[in-house]
């Protein structure tokens, strides 16, 4: 008998069959310097994210880094629009966040998730992305409505500009889903354990 068709897991149809298109649609609308400085706004927005998890990990020079950045952005780089913090100060942002900071402190992942739209992700990383969303300034400025409206502006503009990525990962396996899977928990246990050999070697100095 022939084997099981490999699963293919919900994102992969959401992806081709309604992100793919709607972000094609709008990078042939926006110039691609405009949807970079789309991406550049809410990367400043999130400087909560970032500096507060820095914090929780003990990373005084990330907190540095992004308050740093936040200034330079905001106001030279117009609310964030443009990002002279990387051009001229060579500022890039940190990588943050509470999945980061739960597994920095010996939390595993669980096990593996597979969220409708949201994608792959772990019982560590759904709990993660809860927290991150606390301290996200979208959480406390807007309506819940708007806020979702926001989010999936930020998801089309960012998937504009990283089209052939998702592809590029899943098309030449046989399961896009053990794909999916395996490139999420390399990515993030190689930040984890990054991360683990910087506080071990430098506990005094991040």
């Amino acid at each position: 008998p022939l084997p099981p068709p490999p699963k293919i897991p919900h994102q992969h149809r959401l992806y081709h069959c309604l992100l793919k298109p709607d972000a094609r649609g709008y990078a042939i609308v926006g110039p691609k310097r405009d949807l970079k400085r789309v991406r550049n706004f809410f990367i400043n927005l999130d400087l909560p994210v970032r500096a507060l998890n820095c914090l929780v990990q003990g990373r005084t020079q990330g907190i540095g880094i992004e308050l740093a950045r936040f200034v330079v952005n905001t106001t030279v780089g117009l609310v964030g629009l443009f990002n002279p913090a990387s051009s001229l100060c060579k500022l890039e942002p940190q990588e943050a966040d509470f999945d980061q900071t739960l597994g920095v402190y010996g939390m595993g992942d669980v096990f593996y998730l597979n969220w409708p739209i949201l994608g792959a992700s772990s019982v560590r990383g759904t709990l993660g992305l809860i927290g991150d969303t606390f301290t996200r300034p979208l959480t406390y400025l807007v309506d819940f409505p708007i806020k979702i409206c926001i989010t999936t502006y930020d998801l089309v503009n960012e998937t504009s500009l990283t089209i052939g990525d998702y592809e590029g990962l899943t098309e030449p396996a046989l399961d896009p889903y053990i794909a999916v899977r395996n490139f999420f928990y390399q990515n993030r246990q190689g930040k984890i354990g990054l991360r683990r050999r910087i506080q071990e070697s430098q506990p005094s100095e991040e």
